[in-house]
């Protein structure tokens, strides 16, 4: 969907560090990172050619990789998600891509984790901050026969939805193996 759209696509791949160099904080927590070896990682999910590959040693695909840099450079301003983990690097770089000002947008039915209560609790979480759509919302979008909009609390905590726009061929879709984060940016 994002090629026939002409939309740029990220391409995630968790990369783990050796034990010396690891946070702490990984090796000790619950994201079981540790398990793994690069050559566990090769998923079915293949980059093509044209994506770019952005390799990252934490949840955000925002963290020492340079993907801030260049979406502000390609004027993108809308992030498309897809991939695994929703409840970990989906939800992780959704969230930061809203702090740094980006419009967030999830794909329901294009994000899944093996921890099904942990997908749907993420999901849950992030619907009053972040737009979640499924990948037929997506499509019309980007097709140009729908527009997004967005969720904004005014002063008064009344809510009300901005349109967005439609995608164009500045917009970005990232996505980890199998598919992690996309951005279609109007």
């Amino acid at each position: 969907m994002a090629h026939k759209s002409n939309i740029p696509i990220f391409f995630t791949s968790v990369q783990t560090l050796s034990n010396r160099f690891e946070s702490s904080a990984y090796t000790m927590g619950k994201l079981g990172f540790e398990q793994f070896s690069p050559e566990d990682m090769d998923f079915t999910i293949k980059p093509k050619q044209e994506e770019i590959v952005i390799n990252k040693h934490t949840a955000s695909i925002f963290i020492d990789t340079g993907f801030e840099r260049m979406l502000r450079n390609a004027g993108i301003i809308t992030v498309v998600f897809t991939g695994i983990a929703t409840e970990c690097g989906i939800e992780s770089s959704a969230r930061d891509a809203f702090n740094r000002g980006f419009y967030s947008v999830v794909v329901s039915d294009c994000v899944s984790s093996p921890d099904k209560n942990g997908h749907e609790r993420s999901l849950e979480n992030m619907k009053n901050l972040i737009t979640i759509i499924n990948s037929k919302e997506l499509e019309n979008i980007w097709s140009g026969t729908k527009k997004l909009s967005s969720k904004i609390q005014d002063d008064s905590n009344n809510i009300h939805h901005e349109d967005i726009g439609n995608a164009s061929k500045s917009d970005v879709s990232p996505n980890t193996p199998p598919a992690d984060e996309t951005d279609l940016s109007p």
